[in-house]
């Protein structure tokens, strides 16, 4: 198992874990962060969030649990209604509510995760160089004292002598007020005014410090020390962003595009991916394709089996007769009565695998792309003439930029004035490379075209897969699977310039969540990059070189097996 394969399994595990242990079958993990009904919820205690590279595997374990915790017993729109706005209160109100989230667990394995958990963030805090000051002095005593008092334990004595200094510091009424968290952690709005006050004390003292050093600091938000641990966290702004909308249990704002702006459609354009490309230069780039397809070792045979057993199913083609049982064949009532012992009068059904599914491929052709181009096209070769073997309907299409920077809509945008926001500032060009009425032997040429290198620019996804879903959604299929090939984010530097970097990226989340809302299935296969921070767990992750090989389409299937069966 690669590298990305054992990062995406642990996340799929963490994801598994996420859903069991709140009882939330709706909820996702996307990037470490729990999301639920296409919205990231704003859980901003720190330990939440550790920094995972396989070594430590509690470390996962724990992170899932709190967030797991956190949604079965913390109420959002009370937390989010008495959240204190300055950031000093913001970070310690956040930590208290996720505290109190995490006391209320009875199992063994799950405490020990969490204490595991907690207490690496901790010792990170305590090393960095937000604790050299008597600010993250006063911060991390409050956080491991608290945490001490609300699961009822005592302090390791390491750690009350640490802490001695700074808490015969602390302002008067904070440690009363922290010892009497934990005899109403059962109701979180009495507990909430008590960490309120908390909250309160602690940022009062933190304003006194500043007041008499006689100067003034800026926000804490932004503090991070030089080996990169953040004390203040990038979830909350990310819910600002979605608004009010994460109280909603229907989530319906999440899937509206109507804050997304397109500045203009003249220049965008639908074409063969094969347009513009000479014959013989097609030829040559099917010829590559075909030859890494050879050497990829998947045996056809098998792989269209293992395609039919998932997007087909057992359907009644006609009645044979001359059976031993079943239906009486009236067309044979004389032989039996000329010969009483024949038992060969009988019709049976006769059985069929016939589709239940189509299959949409979408490529992203954008200029990262370009390196994975050979393998992407192998694979998907691979796949079409499987899928055409079990009469399974399936299209290819790919999605770039008409131009680089913009093109003629940020020269048509700048022309007119250059208003702020326009929304989109470049030149879709969609390309058909193979559709459904298409056979794949039909297909192969335009196939080869996934390998012509000018095609290649910026990547607009959001609008993308709204046009793949748009086409997929006229099929008259049971099931409808879209799949994205990508490597990377959106990315158009004339949109990102003139409406902020994660215009697009919002977008293509709003996208998926749309197109899941009308009954697709939406996927993804991540080329070298985890892309569940946009499509949840209907994503998988290759590196390159797996891509056309026997791993590669195995991977794949069992991506098919989730999307199927999450609905």
């Amino acid at each position: 198992m690669g590298a990305a394969q054992g990062t995406e399994l642990l996340r799929r595990l963490q994801a598994a874990s996420l859903r069991a242990v709140s009882s939330e079958p709706q909820l996702e993990l996307r990037g470490g962060t729990a999301w639920k009904h296409g919205l990231p919820l704003p859980y901003n205690a720190g330990h939440l969030y550790p920094r995972l590279d396989g070594s430590d595997i509690r470390l996962a374990r724990g992170a899932s649990d709190g967030l797991a915790l956190r949604t079965r017993h913390s109420s959002l729109e009370c937390h989010q209604s008495r959240l204190p706005e300055s950031d000093g209160g913001r970070f310690i109100f956040e930590l208290l509510e996720q505290l109190r989230c995490e006391s209320l667990c009875s199992l063994p394995g799950v405490k020990a995760n969490l204490r595991h958990t907690f207490w690496h963030w901790a010792w990170q805090f305590h090393g960095s160089t937000l604790a050299e000051t008597d600010l993250g002095q006063l911060l991390w005593a409050v956080c491991v004292l608290a945490h001490a008092k609300v699961n009822g334990v005592e302090l390791p004595t390491d750690i009350g002598d640490r802490i001695e200094t700074t808490r015969a510091a602390f302002p008067p009424g904070l440690g009363a007020a922290i010892s009497n968290l934990r005899a109403i952690r059962h109701d979180q709005q009495a507990y909430a005014l008590i960490a309120q006050e908390i909250a309160s004390l602690v940022d009062a003292d933190i304003s006194a410090r500043r007041a008499a050093r006689g100067r003034s600091q800026p926000p804490a938000r932004s503090a991070k020390d030089v080996r990169g641990f953040t004390l203040h966290l990038d979830v909350a702004n990310e819910a600002q962003h979605y608004g009010k909308a994460a109280l909603s249990d229907g989530g319906a704002s999440a899937a509206d595009p109507g804050n997304y702006r397109i500045f203009t459609t003249a220049f965008d354009r639908q074409i063969p991916a094969a347009q513009s490309i000479r014959r013989a230069q097609l030829e040559k780039y099917r010829q590559t394709v075909d030859d890494i397809a050879a050497r990829s070792g998947v045996n056809q045979p098998l792989l269209s089996r293992q395609l039919r057993a998932l997007l087909c199913q057992p359907d009644v083609d006609g009645r044979c007769g001359g059976a031993e049982q079943g239906l009486l064949d009236g067309s044979r009532l004389a032989q039996l009565v000329a010969m009483p012992q024949e038992r060969r009068i009988f019709l049976e059904d006769q059985h069929c695998s016939a589709p239940y599914a189509a299959v949409s491929f979408l490529v992203d052709c954008s200029g990262s792309m370009r390196h994975h181009a050979p393998q992407v096209a192998a694979f998907l070769h691979l796949l079409l003439r499987a899928l055409e073997r079990c009469d399974v309907p399936s299209e290819v299409l790919g999605y770039t930029t008409g131009n680089w920077n913009g093109g003629r809509a940020l020269a048509a945008w700048r022309k007119q004035g250059a208003e702020p926001n326009p929304g989109r500032l470049n030149e879709l060009a969609h390309l058909v490379f193979k559709t459904e009425e298409q056979s794949w032997r039909n297909s192969r040429l335009s196939l080869g075209a996934l390998l012509h290198q000018p095609r290649y620019k910026e990547g607009i996804d959001g609008e993308a897969v709204r046009w793949a879903a748009e086409r997929l959604g006229q099929s008259p299929a049971e099931r409808r699977l879209l799949i994205v090939l990508s490597d990377g984010s959106p990315s158009d530097a004339a949109t990102g310039n003139a409406n902020g970097e994660s215009y697009l990226q919002h977008d293509l989340v709003n996208a998926v969540w749309a197109a899941r809302g009308t009954g697709l299935d939406v996927g993804a296969l991540g080329v070298g990059l985890d892309m569940s921070n946009y499509f949840g767990d209907c994503s998988t992750t290759l590196d390159t070189g797996q891509l056309a090989t026997a791993q590669g389409i195995r991977e794949f299937l069992q991506l098919l097996q989730r999307m199927l069966r999450i609905r």
